[in-house]
């Protein structure tokens, strides 16, 4: 109801859909189908890595998790140019990757609101720790316990 009471102290005209809250399971469903009747919708979910093909589904036009059905052939391409043979080549899928992040810059399709870290503490009873996105994908299955 914060938004409500902010858009409207700023002038804008906020409603809620339907006249009422939504509870999450319908809200999720109704955005996953078509997302009709939604101009704007607030939620958290977490971003990947990388804007790959095979870990950026909520960017691509068939997964349901691209809540904001937002679908355009430049937006897939160069996604699709990120788990190409090409970007086997780091240079080749960074050059890329920044091409995308321009595009979705300027696009403005999804506008974060706020941003969180991750703290992670270990002690030094732990041998193999490491936190290089390199590494990241099998961390704990690396890590042993020494006396």
């Amino acid at each position: 109801m914060c938004i409500l009471n902010n858009g409207k102290k700023l002038g804008v005209k906020v409603e809620l859909k339907d006249n009422r809250l939504q509870e999450f399971n319908s809200y999720v469903e109704q955005l996953t189908k078509d997302g009709k009747g939604w101009d704007v919708w607030l939620s958290a979910w977490s971003v990947t890595n990388a804007p790959t093909t095979g870990v950026a589904g909520s960017y691509m036009p068939n997964d349901p998790y691209n809540l904001g059905h937002f679908v355009t052939k430049e937006n897939t391409e160069l996604i699709k140019s990120l788990s190409s043979k090409a970007a086997f080549n780091e240079k080749y899928q960074l050059k890329q990757f920044h091409k995308w992040q321009d595009y979705m810059n300027k696009e403005a399709y999804i506008v974060p609101m706020n941003f969180r870290y991750n703290t992670f503490v270990f002690s030094k009873k732990l041998a193999n720790v490491s936190l290089d996105d390199k590494k990241s994908y099998n961390l704990w299955e690396n890590i042993a316990f020494t006396k």
